[in-house]
């Protein structure tokens, strides 16, 4: 059922009730899938069948992958802390750290020379692997999405951390205009890899 509506949503087609889907509830808190499951979380043998269960019961229309493989590796990014959001808070973070002290160093910043051009074969070949795998873990489930995460606003955000960007861009927007463009070669790349895989459904983060 969750498939199929998955299906009809993305064609603006109606279906038997109104499709839905969360991001990260079956993978961060643990309780609550207890609680819809009836299976013992706190023993971690049982949470990848408790997640797909999960899944099925509170009727994901689609499940949203992105690949790691367009992390930023060992260039520069901005750590900005992380609020409570997993069970037991274990995804609390209080370091924040940016690697740009002023606003010359974030103008003259060059995404594409910075971050890891990735050879394009090999990149899609990377991605359509990962896409049949979590298509298969999911089956019927779920309709499964290719995707995304840091494109514009979210890799921008990752590399200069807000305050940084809100500045950058209210100094001298057209200076930042560069590093923007940049950016989108550079993140280009992921999208021209999803367009040549098996992947039958792309979302962009942002």
């Amino acid at each position: 059922m969750s498939y199929q509506s998955g299906w009809k949503a993305i064609n603006l087609e109606f279906s038997a009730r109104v499709p839905r889907t969360e991001y990260s509830a079956q993978s961060y808190h643990w309780p609550l899938v207890q609680r819809v499951t009836g299976i013992d979380t706190s023993i971690e043998a049982n949470r990848e069948k408790a997640k797909k269960e999960f899944v099925k019961k509170w009727d994901y229309a689609f499940m949203w992958m992105t690949p790691g493989g367009y992390r930023f590796k060992e260039g520069k990014t901005t750590k900005m802390g992380h609020a409570e959001y997993a069970a037991g808070g274990t995804d609390f973070d209080t370091r924040r750290e940016c690697p740009f002290k002023t606003l010359e160093e974030v103008y003259n910043f060059d995404p594409c020379a910075e971050y890891e051009r990735r050879n394009q074969e090999e990149l899609v070949k990377e991605l359509n692997a990962e896409y049949i795998k979590t298509k298969d873990y999911w089956g019927d489930a779920a309709l499964t999405m290719g995707g995304v995460y840091h494109t514009i606003f979210s890799g921008l955000i990752e590399i200069f951390g807000w305050e940084m960007l809100l500045l950058a861009i209210g100094k001298d927007s057209k200076r930042f205009n560069k590093v923007i463009e940049s950016y989108y070669h550079w993140i280009k790349q992921y999208f021209d890899a999803w367009a040549r895989t098996d992947c039958k459904v792309f979302m962009s983060h942002d």
